[in-house]
């Protein structure tokens, strides 16, 4: 069955683009930031591909059914910058010329948006043809499609170029065994800064293949951003699997070598070389891993020996700066800074954090019945009264000769009648309360606490396949904050729909708060963050 919702935003059949481009219909399922057609180009007769800019959070189709239009006012500016990087990607790969670099033919403006023309590739992206051949190849066949993009990347890179969203989705073979570098990931960078809180990176990062310092606000970026990526993929190539996401990796790092995975999976045996390389790119830490593309191919032909990679506990630092180099040398001081075009400032976010029950030793102080205290004086008062009467109306009832013998009585313990549980949505998110366990009568100062507040916080990321299906929804992330303010531990409290879990995970992740207190010094406490996730 037809989507009439993406038949509606597409260009029909028969549109003629800088009047030489005459659409004959969509390549593929438009993505979120732009839709590719086939066309032909009229005055040479050749088959093209034409990418429009058409960001979905940010655009609409216009009534004539041609013109590209921000949703509002407000999402113009956001609009026209992400046009504007579009463009300015279309100029940097018109500038390069090689058979692994997808051609731009050329690029204009047109209907309110941009168009990008390059040559039509017959073939189909690596994601589908792993697919196609049982979700892995043969170690020789990973090494000679890494090789032209090994070889890809290092032209770009000497241009102080970064691709950024290397991934079997981007990487095309064609029918002739050519093996092609596709979508740059500036312009798709640039309509995340632009949705802002409606959408993050989670539309431009791909999980598995992405490198940690593309999650971070401030994670410095350089040619082993895009050699993490590729390594990502030379192990979905050997393994069939997608290597483990690296923000969960830093969490718990349970990425098994590339060696043993296919060793276990396959009783294969891999070359020590090429096991040691795809690993030495694999490395959370970006200083840990081949600075640049030469350094790369030199560790795939055995020529370096990878270092050992230094123990990951803290969030990587901001790392060296980055200037493009022309062969490998061990890094000996920083290089010169690496300025990569200036990034739309996005609206600020300030999710509102909603705080979980408190632990054991924070728990509010049951409150008492009064039932059995009553009913214990009631008891005292009548035996009192039987006594005064026996002594005052009957004294012929008490026998002289005998002493009385006191009878010791417990007094009824109290019993709460109300539960201390809270309902997370309903908690006072500024309050903590003491310990049942401790007695009400001590001093204030030594049960007095603050809760976790937020001091770092990095926005959510909207899943691209809820973007895709107009899902919406919300997510309770419990998180346990630690003496120091880190985040030690996270689960999800509550969620509308799985498919935004770990995207509001990683995101909190990243956060770091001021801890909770009790008597004056730190102390580890949850609290439950939630995150909106609208359209």
């Amino acid at each position: 069955m037809a989507d009439s919702t993406l038949d509606s935003i597409l260009l029909p059949a028969g549109t003629l683009l800088g009047g030489v481009y005459r659409i004959e219909g969509a390549l593929g399922k438009p993505g979120g930031f732009g839709i590719t057609y086939l066309a032909i180009d009229t005055q040479l007769e050749a088959r093209v591909a034409v990418k429009e800019f058409f960001p979905r959070g940010l655009a609409r189709r216009a009534h004539d059914g041609r013109t590209v239009v921000p949703i509002t006012p407000d999402d113009k500016p956001g609009f026209d910058h992400a046009r504007q990087r579009f463009l300015d990607e279309a100029r940097m790969l018109a500038r390069f010329h090689h058979p692994s670099i997808v051609r731009v033919r050329s690029f204009f403006e047109e209907n309110g948006t941009a168009y990008l023309v390059m040559d039509y590739l017959e073939g189909r992206t690596l994601a589908a043809h792993l697919e196609r051949v049982g979700g892995r190849v043969p170690a020789e066949t990973a090494v000679a499609i890494a090789r032209p993009l090994l070889d890809a990347l290092g032209e770009i890179h000497e241009a102080g170029v970064l691709h950024r969203d290397v991934d079997p989705a981007n990487v095309y073979v064609t029918n002739r065994q050519q093996v092609v570098l596709l979508d740059f990931g500036a312009a798709r960078q640039a309509v995340a800064e632009a949705e802002g809180g409606q959408r993050s990176l989670s539309v431009v990062l791909k999980p598995g293949y992405a490198p940690y310092e593309q999650y971070a606000s401030k994670g410095r970026q350089g040619p082993w951003t895009d050699l993490y990526a590729l390594a990502a993929t030379m192990y979905r190539m050997l393994t069939g699997l997608v290597p483990q996401e690296s923000t969960g990796r830093i969490v718990q790092d349970e990425l098994q070598p590339v060696d043993v995975a296919v060793r276990e999976r396959y009783g294969e045996t891999l070359p020590p070389a090429l096991a040691r390389a795809v690993m030495w790119g694999l490395a959370l830490r970006p200083e840990d891993r081949p600075q640049n593309v030469a350094a790369f191919e030199q560790a795939l032909a055995g020529g370096i020996a990878p270092p050992a990679p230094t123990p990951f506990q803290t969030p990587p630092p901001i790392t060296p700066a980055y200037a493009p180099t022309q062969a490998y040398a061990p890094p000996v001081a920083a290089p010169p800074a690496y300025a990569p075009t200036p990034s739309y400032d996005p609206p600020s976010y300030t999710p509102q954090p909603m705080y979980a029950p408190t632990p054991s030793y924070m728990q509010e102080e049951p409150r008492r019945s009064l039932a059995g205290p009553v009913v214990a004086a009631l008891v005292v008062l009548g035996l009192l009264g039987g006594g005064f009467y026996v002594l005052t109306q009957r004294p012929d009832l008490i026998d002289p000769s005998t002493s009385a013998t006191p009878v010791q009585q417990d007094a009824p313990s109290p019993t709460s009648t109300e539960s201390t549980s809270q309902d997370p949505l309903s908690a006072d998110p500024g309050t903590f309360t003491p310990n049942p366990s401790q007695p009400p009568a001590q001093d204030p100062a030594l049960v007095a606490t603050t809760s976790p507040r937020p001091v770092e916080q990095v926005r959510p990321q909207y899943p691209e396949q809820a973007a895709a299906e107009g899902l919406e929804g919300r997510v309770l992330v419990k998180v346990l904050v630690g003496t120091d303010g880190t985040v030690k531990d996270v689960s999800v409290e509550e969620s509308t729909d799985p498919v935004f879990d770990a995207a509001a995970v990683k995101a909190v992740l990243q956060w770091r708060f001021e801890p909770a207190t009790r008597g004056g010094e730190a102390v580890e406490a949850s609290v439950v963050v939630p995150f909106d996730f609208n359209l």
